[in-house]
C-alpha cells in the first residue's frame, strides 16, 4: 500500500511506520501459507486506515492554511505511488514472458493493462476471487487495493474542500460521519448477497480510509486530550491486541463486512493514542526491524505477491516448505530495499520537483513562474506516457496470443489446447445452436447423425469422437458448455467454494437462479430439442464426474426433490439424472455412447513446459502416474456406467483408462509430446491418440 512519510506538512512517526510492518508482515506471511496467519489478509484493512489518517493529515492542514492546491495533491500522489507501481507491472510482465504459458500470459498481459490505469479492482471484481484456492493466481491480484486508494485521492480531497467552504467546521465532522456509517451499512448488507464486491469495490471500503481521516478532526483530538497517558496506553494495546487477534482469528467468509471492523478500530486506537505523544507501549512498533519495513512496506507490497506467485509457478512448489517461508521473505524485503532505495526515493525528493513552493506559485499565480509550470506539467505527461506505453505493450501480448513464439521447443499448438472450436462452447453470447454449419464436422452434404454434448470434458473429446464419425462416413454436430453436466434433466450445480451455498440452494428451489445457471438450463433444452430431430442417431456424452461424489469435490449438485448439501447426495443426484437422461434417450431411439472420464493429474501437465521447469528438469520429467487412486476415485462411476450398459439396449461405454492407463500406471506423455492441456483435459493430441483407439469401436 502507499505511504506518506514525512514531508512539510507532517512529523515523522516511527510507531506508524512499525504499524506498517506489523500490516504487511500480516500480508507477507498470509501469501506464503494461508494457515500461517488465516487473517493476515487484514494487512491491507491497517493500511487503508494508516493511509486515510495520513493524507486527510495533509489535506487539512493545508486547507486550513489556506495553501490547498488539487494540482500540488495529485503530482505529490503521482510521485508516491505510480514510479514503484510501474516498475512492478515490467518487473512482473518480464518474470510472465519467462514462465507463463501464453493463455496464461495473455491473462496477465489484461491485468497490467488495468493496473497501469489503476482500476485492477474493477478488473479483478469481473474475474477473480481473491480467496480462491490454487497458486497460479494472477501475480497483479494484490493491485486492486491501490484502486481503492487511488479512487479514494480522486474522491476525498474534492469532499473535504466543498465541506469546508459550504459547512460549518462543527458540521463537517458529523456530515463525515454519515457518510462513513453509510459506506459501512453498506459493506455488511453487500457482503452478504455480493462478497466481491464488498470486497474490491471503493463503496463498500470508503469506510476504512475514512475511519484513519476522521481521527484529524478537531473532536478526537478533544476526546484525546482527556484520556491520562495510562488510559492512552491502553488503547494502544488494544489496538495492537485486536491487529494481532484479526491475523489468527479472522476468516474470508463474510469479509469484509463487519468483521473488517476490527482490524481498523486497531489501528485506529494506535494512531489516535500516539498523535500528541507517544505510549510507552507503542515503543514496542519502534523497535527494529519494524520500522525499517514499514519505510519500505509499500516496495514490499508491491513486489512480494509476483515473487511469490511466480516462484511457485516457475517450480510447480503448490505447497512450500519451512525453508521456502524464510527464502522468499528475504529475497521479497531485498527486492523491496532495492525498489525503496532506487526508484521510490529518488522520485519522491528529485530536486526538480521538491520545492512545494513552485507548485503553489504556478496555480496562485496563474503560471507566472514558467519553470513550476514545466516540472508539474512533467509529472503528468510522464505518468500518462509510461501507462499509455504499458497498455500498448500489454495490448501486443494479448493480440500476439501471450507470446507463444517464446515457446519454440515445445510444446506445439495441439498441446496447448483442448478443443480448436471454442465457438462451439455454448455461452451467454454464444449459441452453437444457431450457427450449427460451424460447428458441424465430417463427410460433406452427409447426414448429421452423430452428437457431442456436455461439459468441458465434451469438448476435449471433439477430435476423438470426429474421427469415429469420419471413421464410420458420419456427419457430426457439436456443442459443450463449461461446468455443464450431460444431464436433461433440472439439477443444480453448487461452488463449494461460495460463501453463501443454503441462500443459493434456496434460491434454486424457489427457481431463483443466476445467469451461469440458466444459460446451463437453456443449454440442456437446446440439446434436448436437438436429439428430438430424427437425424442424430448417435449420441455421445461426456462430463467430468468425479466432483459430484469426491471427498474433495468441488461442487455440490442438488435438485428439487434432493437439496442436501452433501456429497453422498450430489452422487446421488447426479446418477438418478443421468440414468433418466439415458433412458428417455434410448426410448427415442437414440444410441447412446458414454465417454468416461480420463485420468487426472494432481499437477496441471501443461505445468513440465513451463520454460524454468522444462530447462532445468529437461529428460527427468516423469511420465506416469499410478492407476490405483484414480481407479479408487472413479470406481463408482465406471460400475454406474457398466450398469447402464447392461440395463439399456441402446447404451455403450467407452473407458479411456483403458487407453491411457497399462501395467498399474497411467501416462499423460507419449512420444516426447504432452497428452493433456492441463490436469484434467486431453488436449488435441491427446484427444487424437484417444481416438485411434475409439475409431474402431462399432457402436
Amino acid at each position: 500500500m502507499s505511504q506518506f512519510t514525512s514531508n512539510n506538512h507532517l512529523s515523522y512517526r516511527t510507531e506508524i511506520d512499525g504499524l506498517r510492518a506489523l500490516s504487511i508482515l500480516g500480508v507477507l506471511f498470509f501469501h506464503l501459507n494461508k494457515n500461517l496467519l488465516p487473517g493476515g489478509f487484514v494487512g491491507v484493512d491497517v493500511f487503508f486506515v494508516i493511509s486515510g489518517y495520513l493524507i486527510t493529515s495533509g489535506i487539512e492542514k493545508n486547507i486550513q492554511n489556506h495553501t490547498f492546491s488539487f494540482a500540488h495533491f495529485y503530482i505529490r500522489r503521482i510521485r508516491r505511488i505510480f514510479p514503484a507501481l510501474f516498475a512492478c507491472v515490467i518487473f512482473t510482465l518480464i518474470l510472465g514472458a519467462w514462465v507463463l504459458m501464453p493463455e496464461e500470459f495473455s491473462y496477465l498481459a489484461q491485468a497490467s493493462q488495468y493496473t497501469s490505469l489503476q482500476i485492477s479492482n474493477f478488473f479483478f471484481f469481473k474475474q477473480l476471487n481473491y480467496f480462491q484456492e490454487g497458486y497460479n493466481t494472477s501475480s497483479l491480484l494484490h493491485t486492486w487495493s491501490l484502486g481503492i486508494e487511488e479512487q479514494f485521492y480522486l474522491l476525498w480531497p474534492l469532499l473535504l474542500f466543498v465541506l469546508y467552504r459550504t459547512c460549518k467546521p462543527s458540521l463537517k465532522f458529523y456530515v463525515l460521519l454519515v457518510i462513513l456509517l453509510t459506506s459501512f451499512g453498506a459493506s455488511i448488507w453487500v457482503t452478504k448477497d455480493a462478497p466481491r464486491a464488498a470486497f474490491y469495490l471503493l463503496p463498500m471500503r470508503l469506510w476504512e480510509l475514512m475511519m484513519g481521516g476522521l481521527l484529524v478532526f478537531p473532536k478526537i483530538s478533544t476526546l484525546r486530550a482527556r484520556l491520562s497517558p495510562v488510559l492512552l496506553d491502553l488503547v494502544n494495546l488494544l489496538g495492537v491486541g485486536f491487529i494481532l487477534v484479526s491475523f489468527f482469528f479472522i476468516t474470508p467468509e463474510g469479509f469484509p463486512g463487519y468483521k473488517a471492523a476490527i482490524p481498523c478500530l486497531g489501528a485506529c486506537f494506535v494512531i489516535f493514542a500516539n498523535t500528541q505523544a507517544t505510549t510507552r507501549s507503542a515503543k514496542i512498533l519502534m523497535l527494529q526491524p519494524l520500522p525499517f519495513l514499514g519505510k519500505i512496506s509499500y516496495s514490499l507490497y508491491l513486489l512480494h505477491w509476483p515473487i511469490i506467485i511466480f516462484y511457485r509457478i516457475g517450480f510447480l512448489r503448490e505447497n512450500l516448505a519451512p525453508f521456502e517461508y524464510v527464502l522468499l521473505s528475504a529475497v521479497c524485503i531485498l527486492f523491496a530495499h532495492a525498489s525503496w532505495r532506487w526508484i521510490e526515493n529518488p522520485f519522491r525528493k528529485h530536486q526538480s520537483l521538491q520545492d512545494e513552493n513552485l507548485f503553489l506559485v504556478s496555480f496562485q499565480q496563474k503560471q507566472k513562474n514558467k519553470t513550476s509550470s514545466f516540472a508539474i506539467h512533467t509529472v503528468f505527461v510522464w505518468a500518462l506516457a509510461v501507462s499509455l506505453c504499458l497498455v500498448a505493450v500489454a495490448h501486443q501480448i494479448k493480440s500476439n496470443n501471450g507470446w507463444s513464439w517464446r515457446l519454440t521447443f515445445e510444446p506445439k499448438e495441439d498441446e496447448l489446447r483442448y478443443v480448436k472450436n471454442s465457438y462451439c462452447r455454448f455461452s451467454d453470447e454464444n449459441d452453437p445452436f444457431e450457427k450449427k454449419r460451424k460447428c458441424i464436422t465430417g463427410k460433406k452434404d452427409a447426414p448429421v447423425t452423430v452428437g457431442l454434448f456436455g461439459d468441458s470434458h465434451a469438448g476435449h473429446y471433439f477430435e476423438a469422437t470426429k474421427m469415429w464419425a469420419d471413421q464410420h462416413q458420419q456427419s457430426m454436430f457439436f456443442a459443450f458448455a463449461n461446468r455443464c453436466p450431460a444431464v436433461l434433466g433440472d439439477l443444480f450445480v453448487i461452488d463449494r467454494t461460495i460463501e453463501n451455498k443454503e441462500k443459493a440452494a434456496q434460491d434454486f428451489l424457489q427457481n431463483n437462479i443466476d445467469q451461469e445457471e440458466l444459460s446451463c438450463r437453456t443449454y440442456r433444452e437446446r440439446i434436448l430439442q436437438e436429439i428430438k430431430q430424427d437425424q442424430l442417431q448417435y449420441i455421445f456424452l461426456a462430463s467430468r464426474v468425479d466432483y459430484f461424489g469426491a471427498t474433495d469435490a468441488s461442487v455440490f449438485v442438488i435438485d428439487q426433490d434432493n437439496f442436501d448439501l452433501t456429497l453422498e447426495t450430489s452422487q446421488k443426484v447426479y446418477m438418478e439424472h443421468f440414468e433418466q437422461t439415458v433412458k428417455k434417450l434410448s426410448t427415442l431411439g437414440k444410441h447412446v455412447i458414454i465417454l468416461g472420464q480420463v485420468p487426472f493429474f494432481d499437477r496441471n501437465a501443461m505445468n513440465y513446459f513451463r520454460l524454468p521447469v522444462y530447462r532445468l528438469t529437461r529428460g527427468f520429467i516423469e511420465k506416469e502416474v499410478a492407476l490405483d487412486p484414480i481407479e479408487e476415485r472413479l470406481s463408482p462411476y465406471i460400475s454406474f456406467y457398466q450398469n447402464l450398459t447392461n440395463k439399456y439396449p441402446n447404451v455403450s461405454f467407452f473407458n479411456p483408462i483403458d487407453v491411457l492407463c497399462k501395467d498399474k500406471t497411467c501416462q499423460y506423455r507419449t512420444h516426447n509430446k504432452s497428452l493433456y492441456q492441463n490436469g484434467d483435459h486431453l488436449n488435441i493430441y491427446g484427444s487424437k491418440f484417444v481416438g485411434e483407439t475409439l475409431k474402431k469401436e462399432n457402436f
